[in-house]
């Protein structure tokens, strides 16, 4: 809330151990960084328990709850947009000396999806395509949202951002020439030659929605915890809520 943050985890960092396997190139994983939240609106007894602990708290955002930054035309990149291009990160965040965003984030319905839930999901996994010059040819916005059934009572909606660590000459190769093939180029090897990413998570800036979170306190908080919920919300909002879980007095600590 300090930092009015919201951070994405690497994929193969995630509990469900098989997501690993259900992406097309399975080394993919270390660049697919994902936050994960549910459609539930009732609350789950086996949600508390898995993830926040019946002392903890269930927080609640509006659907696309990100920053909105308009992208503006940038001669030097030879990146041009018409319009007004809204984004959750600025280009710099989007291509700089640490990493390249492949799947821009232009669209809120890609880049907010519904995960989808099979009993086989491995036969689900999307084949990838490469044309005549050896160039892959993917979707990456299919990537990331598909899941055993076993999952199915999450009812997981995520945010998926593709991210490939950058280089600094690179990048100045782009912005001295214009021409985006060295980023291309890098970026192939990256998927191809199966090469490791220092990047262990990714921080992405709210917008207003974290001014109207709604926050629900975990049945077994106590006193003192409510009173440091309490004092959080209020500094770091301007609207947030709070409320009592629907099983406080009924569970166990």
């Amino acid at each position: 809330m300090k930092n009015r943050t919201l951070r994405f985890t690497r994929l193969d960092k995630l509990d469900d151990a098989q997501e690993v396997e259900l992406v097309s190139r399975k080394h993919w994983s270390q660049y697919l960084f994902v936050s994960s939240w549910s459609t539930l609106t009732d609350e789950s007894q086996a949600m508390w328990q898995s993830y926040a602990g019946y002392n903890g708290v269930r927080i609640g955002l509006p659907k696309h709850p990100f920053a909105e930054f308009t992208l503006e035309s940038r001669r030097e990149l030879n990146h041009f947009v018409k319009g007004e291009i809204i984004s959750p990160l600025p280009i710099e965040q989007i291509y700089n000396e640490k990493w390249i965003i492949i799947n821009t984030p232009y669209h809120k319905d890609l880049f907010g999806q519904a995960v989808k839930y099979y009993k086989k999901p491995d036969e689900h996994i999307r084949p990838v395509m490469q044309d005549e010059k050896g160039g892959i040819l993917f979707n990456y916005y299919d990537l990331a949202v598909n899941k055993s059934s076993t999952w199915k009572h999450q009812e997981e909606f995520r945010y998926i951002y593709f991210i490939v660590p950058s280089n600094p000459n690179v990048l100045d190769a782009w912005k001295r020439t214009g021409n985006p093939f060295p980023i291309y180029q890098h970026t192939y090897e990256h998927l191809q030659k199966k090469k490791n990413s220092p990047i262990t998570y990714f921080d992405s800036p709210l917008g207003d929605a974290l001014n109207h979170v709604e926050v629900t306190i975990g049945p077994t908080c106590t006193g003192e915890d409510v009173a440091k919920i309490e004092e959080l919300v209020s500094r770091y909002t301007t609207h947030g809520k709070i409320q009592r879980s629907d099983l406080t007095g009924y569970v166990k600590e």
